[in-house]
C-alpha cells in the first residue's frame, strides 16, 4: 500500500472549556459522498473525556466544512461506567436509528484504569443519548478492567464484534500499564454479546504488549483489520491483517506501509485507525504522538482504480 498524508485536521479548541487537551479516537460517519462527520474525543483538564464531531469534505477530507462546538456525548454520572468520560468507538446505522459505540472510562483508586464498551442513540439534534447505564460489555474473572475498543460489523440478521481485552497489568518504564488483546465476540441484537474466540492476532515478540483499536472491514473475500500496536520500545505504530472468516487472521503489518511521519505531531507514535471507503477512495484517519494529544490526522490510499 502506499498511502499520501494529507496533514492533520483537527487539535484541540482551548477556548472551550471541554476541548483543553487531546482530538482522538476518530470515528467516522459517511453522511453522503460529500461530506464525512468524524467523532472524536476532547478533554478538559482534568483529564474528563467527551465526544463531539467534525464534518469534513469527502472528497478533500483535510477541508473542513463544520466543527462543532457542542458536546454530542458528556460524561457519564457519578458512579456510572463512564463517569471518567467517553471516547468514540463506531457508529452504526440500525432499524431506522443511529447507534454510536463508545468507550467509557470508569473513575478507579485500585488500578490506574477502567475501560468498558457502552452505545448510544443519536437525537434528532444530532447529539446522543445512552441506550442504558450499563455497558455493553460486562467486567469477567479473567478481564476485569478492560473490556472495549469494539468493532462492529452487521451480517445480516447477526452481529460481529472484535474488541481489545485486558487480562492484566505490567510496569514497562516505569509506568503501569494493561497487557490486551483482541477477542471476537456475536450477537443478535447488538446490545448482548457471547464472546466466541479469544486472540484473533497474536503477538510477534516480547516487545508487544498491547492490541489497541480494531478497526474491521468486510470485503468481498473476507476481512481486513488495521489495528494498533503497543511496543515497549516505541510505542504505538498501526497494523494490519487479513482473514477469510473473521476469526483466524493473518498479519501483513509490512503491507500496510504506514509508519511515523516527519511533522512533529506524529513523530514518535502513530495509532488508533479508522478507515473509510468513499467515491473510490481509501482514506485512513488515525492519531499521533502521545495517544491523540497532538490531534488526528488522514492518508489517502494512492493507486486505487
Amino acid at each position: 500500500m502506499n498511502w499520501r498524508r494529507l496533514g492533520r485536521i483537527v487539535e484541540a479548541n482551548p477556548a472551550l472549556d471541554w476541548s483543553q487537551q487531546y482530538a482522538a479516537i476518530p470515528t467516522v460517519r459517511v453522511l453522503n459522498n460529500e461530506i464525512l462527520r468524524v467523532y472524536y474525543y476532547s478533554m478538559d483538564l482534568e483529564f474528563n473525556g467527551r465526544i463531539s464531531c467534525v464534518d469534513v469534505s469527502a472528497v478533500n477530507p483535510n477541508e473542513i466544512i463544520f466543527r462543532s462546538e457542542d458536546v454530542m456525548l458528556n460524561v457519564g454520572t457519578a458512579g456510572s461506567f463512564d463517569d471518567g468520560g467517553v471516547c468514540p468507538l463506531q457508529f452504526l446505522h440500525h432499524e431506522n436509528k443511529n447507534w454510536l459505540y463508545y468507550l467509557g472510562v470508569k473513575r478507579t483508586q485500585d488500578v490506574p484504569y477502567r475501560y468498558f464498551a457502552g452505545v448510544a442513540e443519536e437525537n434528532l439534534d444530532g447529539s446522543f443519548s445512552r441506550f442504558q447505564n450499563a455497558p455493553i460489555l460486562l467486567p469477567t474473572e479473567s478481564e476485569p478492567d478492560i473490556r472495549s475498543a469494539v468493532s462492529v460489523v452487521k451480517e445480516n440478521s447477526s452481529w460481529r464484534m472484535w474488541y481489545v481485552g485486558a487480562s492484566g497489568w505490567i510496569n514497562v518504564n516505569g509506568k503501569d500499564v494493561p497487557t490486551y488483546r483482541i477477542h471476537h465476540a456475536t450477537s443478535a441484537d447488538g446490545l448482548n454479546w457471547e464472546v466466541d474466540r479469544l486472540d484473533c492476532i497474536n503477538f510477534q515478540n516480547e516487545d508487544e504488549f498491547g492490541f489497541g483499536r480494531p478497526w474491521v472491514m468486510k470485503k468481498a473475500s473476507g476481512f481486513e483489520m488495521f489495528y494498533s500496536i503497543r511496543t515497549k520500545s516505541s510505542g504505538y505504530r498501526l497494523g494490519y491483517a487479513t482473514s477469510e472468516d473473521g476469526y483466524s487472521w493473518e498479519r501483513k503489518d509490512n503491507e500496510l506501509n504506514f509508519s511515523v511521519g516527519s511533522d512533529d505531531w506524529e513523530n514518535e507514535s502513530v495509532c488508533y485507525p479508522c478507515v473509510v471507503d468513499v467515491n473510490g477512495k481509501r482514506f485512513l484517519f488515525y492519531n499521533g504522538n502521545q495517544n491523540g494529544k497532538t490531534g488526528f490526522g488522514v492518508a489517502v490510499l494512492e493507486g486505487q482504480a
